[in-house]
């Protein structure tokens, strides 16, 4: 993944992620963390908030977050290294927010998601050929022998 504090041109977008669940998070926390995964069709996010007392209670995420990662996901989308398929934003009382974005590591979905997902978000946010990390390649191999086995069609070897 790679680290950076938010003060480039996303951080307006991260800032109003984090403000949006602050609002839905309990009035004790003390530090945020949304981790985030996505393609063009589908998300999934999860908050955790640290409370003051040492404890970490799940937060309800507003709609609008959903809107806004997306619109972060594109922003920091790579031209022909494509979009990030996991995120973290963290936050503290203090104002400080940073986040880390994983380009080519598997998002290990939970219940694991169709591999045309991801042929999908190729189409949207397209890689060269030493962009697509092996686990991600495998996953295009899938969805393009699904793809032809619906058409009726042999798979093609890439």
């Amino acid at each position: 993944m790679a680290d950076q504090d938010v003060d480039t041109a996303p951080d307006a977008l991260a800032r109003e992620a984090v403000e949006l669940v602050a609002d839905a998070a309990p009035i004790t926390w003390q530090r945020l963390i949304l981790r985030y995964r996505a393609t063009v069709s589908l998300y999934q996010c999860e908050v955790t908030a640290h409370l003051a007392d040492g404890t970490t209670a799940a937060v309800d995420i507003p709609y609008e977050v959903h809107g806004t990662i997306a619109e972060l996901r594109s922003l920091t989308a790579v031209p022909g290294q494509g979009a990030w398929f996991s995120a973290e934003i963290s936050a503290d009382r203090a104002g400080q927010v940073s986040t880390s974005f994983n380009y080519t590591e598997d998002p290990d979905w939970p219940e694991g998601i169709p591999a045309t997902i991801f042929s999908r978000d190729l189409d949207f946010y397209p890689r060269t050929d030493d962009a697509i990390p092996d686990w991600l390649r495998e996953k295009l191999r899938e969805a393009k022998s699904i793809i032809a086995e619906l058409r009726g069609r042999p798979a093609e070897e890439t």
